[in-house]
């Protein structure tokens, strides 16, 4: 599905096998930023704030790099905060809020889940398999991430 098999010759004259991919992917674009009424309503979330040429040039970056600090990228890029209020009598699986921020100049800016996803390309899936990573201990250093939140409110700063 995607993908083949092929022998392919190594330096040492031996012969392995290797997966390549065989499907051809749509080429990476960046996408509108979100126009909802709620977004422009909403005091928290800045999305229009953000300049064009700010969002292009972090959409440049991110593609350029490779993949680990593709994923270390975004992580940086996402805090994860405790679940502000739970209705009472249900149990719930959710027990973080994801909450998405973009680069303009040296502060982060709060924008919604749209736009975030709409200037890297990248599915929501991704986005939640690489902060699923992030919640995991010991796997990402904290402190090594650019651009990471110092909230006291992150259950990442209490799960040490």
């Amino acid at each position: 599905m995607g993908y083949k098999k092929v022998l392919v010759k190594s330096s040492d004259e031996s012969v392995i096998e290797k997966l390549i991919q065989s499907k051809r992917q749509r080429a990476r674009r960046l996408g509108p930023r979100c126009n909802s009424a709620y977004c422009q309503k909403a005091s928290a979330l800045n999305c229009m704030e953000v300049d064009e040429a700010v969002r292009t040039e972090e959409f440049r970056k991110f593609w350029r790099m490779d993949w680990e600090l593709k994923k270390l990228r975004i992580c940086s890029l996402v805090d994860l905060v405790q679940v502000k209020r739970r209705t009472t009598g249900q149990d719930s699986r959710r027990s973080v809020t994801c909450m998405y921020y973009l680069p303009n100049g040296n502060e982060k800016v709060r924008v919604c889940k749209t736009t975030f996803l709409s200037t890297f390309d990248i599915t929501e899936t991704q986005v939640r398999f690489w902060i699923r990573k992030k919640k995991s201990p010991g796997l990402v250093n904290q402190q090594s991430l650019p651009l990471i939140s110092n909230s006291p409110n992150s259950p990442l700063e209490n799960s040490s």
